[in-house]
């Protein structure tokens, strides 16, 4: 140390005096800021999942409850049992039970469709109830039929459906009910209306994308309708948020997006405080260069004053 020169030596000690600190300090400023804004994002993040997904079960809960009302009505089920012999004494029994019923009140507010499907071959298509054999070609039934439990959300884009007449997204829930004694089948179907769906989805504001999935369907994306299918998104990035809504063997995916990487998204809401820490940074530097100049400079004529 001591055969060095005085400029070297006043770089070591400017080096590991000044520069090592400020480093280290920074670095210890930038990881806390940076946590900090990691953690902020992910509770947004998951905040906006927890409000879609208690969305969704909250109108599952409130279509369970409906089916299960219409399960233990005696005179729905003693209706859709009956096996009648004339048209005329269908539809008296049927506007006797639908007027004295809870189906006119609920049908309409937030849902398309309340239909129960029989397999009652004296009944006849009305608004609430159906044969059953007039759901084979439907394809929510079809998906229904190949699961094994008793109630299901099932959801898919429909084609061949002229928009202009009925929407070509579907949603329904769907269950099958038991009468307190033996008779027909019988399967309630609960078709959520679908521009309801959506504006009531688009009322939660969010700065994230957000996709609701069913199996290879997109159900809902905040951004569009133009988006079906899951194969058109890219959702392989490690800090998406994701939640999951049950319905017996149903599963409805939400999946929250976070489509910026997160070191620029740090740099973008904290640019003060990096812009400070540079600051300090150069400033610390020219002070220090300015004090060892001075130093320096005071050495070397004392040097001369001693010579």
């Amino acid at each position: 140390m001591n055969k060095l020169q005085l400029k070297h030596k006043f770089f070591v000690l400017y080096f590991f005096c000044v520069i090592v600190p400020l480093v280290i300090t920074d670095s210890i400023v930038l990881r806390a800021v940076y946590n900090q804004e990691i953690n902020s994002i992910k509770y947004d993040m998951e905040y906006v999942s927890g409000v879609y997904k208690n969305y969704f079960e909250n109108m599952i809960d409130s279509d369970v409850r409906l089916t299960n009302s219409v399960s233990m009505n005696n005179k729905i089920n003693d209706l859709l049992d009956t096996k009648f012999e004339s048209d005329y004494d269908y539809y008296s029994a049927y506007y006797d039970v639908i007027n004295d019923s809870f189906l006119e009140t609920t049908s309409g507010l937030d849902r398309d469709s309340i239909v129960i499907y029989a397999d009652n071959k004296s009944i006849l298509d009305s608004v609430f109830i159906k044969k059953l054999s007039g759901a084979y070609t439907k394809q929510w039934y079809s998906d229904y039929i190949m699961g094994s439990q008793k109630e299901a959300i099932i959801a898919y884009y429909d084609d061949t459906v002229n928009s202009s007449i009925g929407s070509k997204r579907n949603f329904f829930f769907v269950k099958r009910i038991n009468s307190r004694r033996k008779g027909c089948a019988k399967i309630v179907v609960i078709g959520h209306d679908s521009s309801s769906l959506e504006a009531d989805l688009k009322a939660f504001k969010t700065k994230y994308p957000v996709h609701v999935i069913y199996n290879d369907y997109v159900v809902f994306s905040t951004e569009g309708q133009s988006i079906i299918n899951v194969s058109s998104l890219n959702l392989d990035n490690e800090n998406n948020v994701v939640q999951e809504v049950r319905c017996a063997d149903s599963t409805l995916k939400i999946v929250v997006v976070n489509d910026q990487p997160m070191i620029a998204t740090v740099v973008r809401d904290n640019w003060q405080i990096i812009v400070i820490l540079l600051l300090v940074t150069i400033i610390t530097n020219i002070l220090w260069r300015i004090v060892m100049s001075s130093i320096g400079e005071r050495i070397i004529e004392l040097r001369k004053r001693r010579g």
